[in-house]
């Protein structure tokens, strides 16, 4: 052979050479055991515990395995070993499979690993594989990696693996070598999975994701899309609260992460628009005020989810979770239980979106104090007077007062009076009457009138004829000379008051008495005297003799 040609042989096993090489500047290549034997019976491999972040570039079967073509599959188990060849896994995700690649050239792959991944790989040179020590302990990026057998009951050369098995980490049994070739100094990715919650006028909180093996991350909040050159702050954490906004204003959260010592990724962006600001609910009204309720209103806000309140006895503003507050959705509620006669405040806050709210309003009513109507009772009734007393009821300014004969309707107005009794003049004897009063009250300049009340009563009639037919005033013994007994039951079911004078008028005894009553007369003279019941709706008088 001539110089020429061997000059052209060379170069072309030359070239040959360098392009069969794995030709990449940051990649190497995990260490193997040696190789062995060769292994065609079932498919072989590894499995190994990825123990850091890396890329796998290359993969070669070699050519200890044969000159057949080559098969090679990665997969991510999810299985637990030991697996038994009885009961093989198909726990798993295919993450490449080359079939038919030329003999003995690296095969360019970039297949992504993170720390933690558990990784299978087969290789084998047409239905055959370099076998190597199991157990093995190499390295990838520096960091100790065991490499474990990995099987496979069927050949890969027609199709990938649909199941595997092996023994648990460093347990016994060859592996199939299969060359791979990576770059642990892998491109800093973003961070991912950006997102907003808890957004209002003012602020919002961000979360992003945790990719492995970070160092920490940056952040900062900009008015354009621009990578940020200040207000960046440095966080270990995966969330941020973001505050000082201004409402209804669009903003960029930016953050990045740090893989290594000034390796940081590029910013990740999330645009984020603040709400309409919280502002204080206005136009309060307390309408139906009572003396022990209200019904409380006042104007809604376009972007409020509800409203909180607060009535109470101080114009304090409500600080912490008060007990007292009540949270509703709508602009309106009633309000029970309170007490007559006392100013109330009401504190008053909007809630908004992302746990927003405005600043409590205050505004305050008044609980007026009861106008109750008096309580009326007639005493001292004779044959043609008596006298009508009540109650002094809070607040009252004055009262009316009206006397009726023949019906218990009160009039529309009555005569004003400034005292608590009038004496009643002027009666009929025997005559029934109605006494109706009323309180005028007075509070916070304003006046009120009560219910009216009303009482009958009844003067004690006069004339032998009257007392001659007082047979439901029953009295026994007559003549009595100790003891008598006073039975009224047939004439009232009321308590009454019994008095008895003498013919001159004079009042010798008085006492109340309700159905039947025993009462002394031993200290009264002989003679005649005249016993009077009433209890102001029925009136008797009968004669007593005293023996």
């Amino acid at each position: 052979m001539n110089q020429a040609k061997l000059l052209i042989r060379y170069s072309f096993i030359l070239l040959l050479a360098i392009w069969a090489r794995p030709c990449f500047a940051q990649n190497s290549l995990m260490v193997l055991p040696t190789h062995n034997n060769t292994y065609s019976t079932t498919t072989r491999g590894f499995w190994f515990t990825a123990p850091t972040n890396f890329i796998i570039t290359g993969l070669r079967v070699p050519a200890s395995a044969g000159s057949g073509q080559q098969f090679i599959q990665v997969m991510r188990l999810n299985g637990t070993f030991p697996i038994s060849s009885s009961s093989p896994s198909v726990s798993f995700t295919n993450l490449t499979y080359i079939a038919n690649a030329t003999s003995g050239l690296t095969q360019t792959v970039n297949i992504q690993v993170n720390a933690g991944d558990v990784i299978g790989i087969f290789g084998t040179a047409g239905t055959s594989c370099s076998e190597g020590n199991g157990s093995y302990t190499t390295s990838i990026g520096g960091q100790s990696v065991t490499l474990n057998r990995l099987e496979y009951s069927g050949a890969i050369n027609s199709s990938s693996a649909t199941s595997y098995f092996g023994v648990a980490n460093g347990g016994s049994g060859s592996i199939g070598r299969v060359e791979m070739f990576y770059n642990a100094t892998q491109p800093c990715f973003g961070v991912g999975n950006l997102a907003v919650t808890n957004i209002n006028s003012v602020g919002a909180s961000v979360s992003w994701a945790a990719p492995a093996s970070t160092l920490g991350y940056e952040y900062a909040v900009t008015l354009t899309s621009a990578p940020p050159t200040n207000g960046i702050t440095p966080t270990s954490s995966t969330n941020a609260t973001v505050n000082n906004l201004t409402a209804s204003s669009s903003y960029y959260f930016q953050v990045r992460r740090k893989c290594q010592q000034g390796n940081w990724s590029s910013w990740d962006t999330l645009k984020l628009n603040t709400l309409d600001s919280c502002t204080n609910p206005g136009a309060f009204y307390a309408l139906y005020v009572d003396s022990n309720k209200a019904y409380i209103t006042w104007g809604t806000i376009n972007n409020a989810i509800g409203y909180q309140y607060l009535v109470d006895r101080t114009r304090l503003t409500p600080v912490g979770n008060h007990p007292d507050i009540k949270t509703i959705t709508n602009n309106q509620d009633s309000v029970k239980g309170l007490t007559e006669g006392t100013w109330y405040y009401v504190h008053i806050r909007a809630l908004c979106g992302g746990n927003d709210s405005s600043a409590w309003s205050l505004d305050s009513f008044y609980t007026p104090i009861h106008c109750r109507a008096p309580i009326i009772k007639i005493t001292d009734i004779s044959t043609s007077q008596g006298v009508a007393s009540w109650n002094n009821v809070q607040s009252a300014l004055k009262y009316e007062y009206a006397i009726t004969k023949g019906t218990a309707i009160p009039p529309l107005y009555g005569v004003p009076w400034n005292n608590t009794s009038y004496y009643l003049p002027y009666l009929n004897d025997g005559e029934v009457y109605y006494f109706h009063a009323r309180t005028i009250c007075l509070d916070i300049n304003t006046q009120y009138r009560s219910q009216w009340t009303t009482i009958p009563f009844i003067t004690f009639p006069l004339g032998i004829k009257a007392i001659e037919q007082g047979a439901r005033l029953n009295i026994y013994p007559n003549p009595v000379t100790d003891k008598l007994t006073v039975d009224v039951s047939l004439l009232s079911k009321a308590e009454g008051r019994i008095v008895i004078v003498d013919v001159s008028g004079r009042q010798v005894y008085s006492a109340m008495v309700q159905g039947k009553k025993e009462i002394s007369l031993k200290h009264l003279n002989a003679g005649v005297y005249f016993l009077k019941y009433n209890d102001g709706i029925s009136a008797e008088v009968v004669k007593l003799i005293k023996q």
